[in-house]
C-alpha cells in the first residue's frame, strides 16, 4: 500500500529548518530578489523591445534561440532616427548584428576569415560561417579577394561599397 504525505504534515516538521532558511535569504541580496519574483521578471523586456518597435511603426523585432540568441531588429530608411541602413534606391535593409559585426572587423583592410573571426572573439569554424561571414558575402557587404577560387589557401576578404557605407555611419 503506498504512503501518503500531506503537505501540512511536511511542513509542520520542517518548519525550523524552514525559519532557518528565511534568514539565510534576508541576509543575501541576490536571494532576495530571487525570492521576491526575480525569476519571473526574466524575458520581459522582450515584450518591452517588441511593443516599442510596434509604437514607433517599426516591423516586429525577430528572436531566435538557435547555438546562440539572436535578435534582429528592423529600422527605417533615411534620417528618421539617425541610425538607419539603406541603399541608393532608399529600401530598408535588413542589418544583422553579426553583420555589423563583420564589417566593422574588417574596416579598411583586407583580412582571412580566420583573422576576422580572431577579431570577433569566435572559436567555431560552422558558427562563424553561418552567422556571420555568408550572411555578409550574401548581403553584399564583403567580397572575396579571389573570387574565382573561394577555397583558396590565404582567401581574404575586403567591404564592397554597400560595406563601406555602412562602416561610415
Amino acid at each position: 500500500m503506498p504512503v501518503k504525505i500531506f503537505i501540512s504534515s511536511v511542513q509542520n516538521e520542517l518548519q525550523s529548518e524552514r525559519r532557518e532558511l528565511a534568514g539565510y535569504i534576508r541576509q543575501d541580496a541576490l536571494l532576495q530578489k530571487i525570492n521576491a519574483g526575480y525569476i519571473e521578471q526574466v524575458g520581459t523586456g522582450t515584450n518591452d523591445v517588441i511593443n516599442r518597435c510596434v509604437s514607433k511603426g517599426l516591423q516586429r523585432p525577430e528572436f531566435y534561440q538557435q547555438e546562440e540568441f539572436r535578435v534582429i531588429l528592423w529600422r527605417r530608411t533615411g534620417n528618421e532616427t539617425g541610425n538607419e541602413t539603406g541603399d541608393e534606391t532608399g529600401n530598408e535593409i535588413k542589418m544583422d548584428l553579426f553583420v555589423k559585426q563583420v564589417i566593422v572587423s574588417i574596416g579598411s583592410q583586407t583580412l582571412t576569415a580566420r583573422s576576422i573571426k580572431e577579431k570577433l572573439g569566435l572559436r567555431g569554424d560552422d558558427n562563424f560561417r553561418k552567422n556571420y561571414l555568408t550572411p555578409a558575402l550574401e548581403g553584399g557587404y564583403i567580397a572575396m579577394l579571389y573570387p574565382e577560387n573561394p577555397k583558396r589557401k590565404g582567401q581574404a576578404y575586403y567591404l564592397t561599397g554597400k560595406g563601406l557605407s555602412v562602416l561610415k555611419k
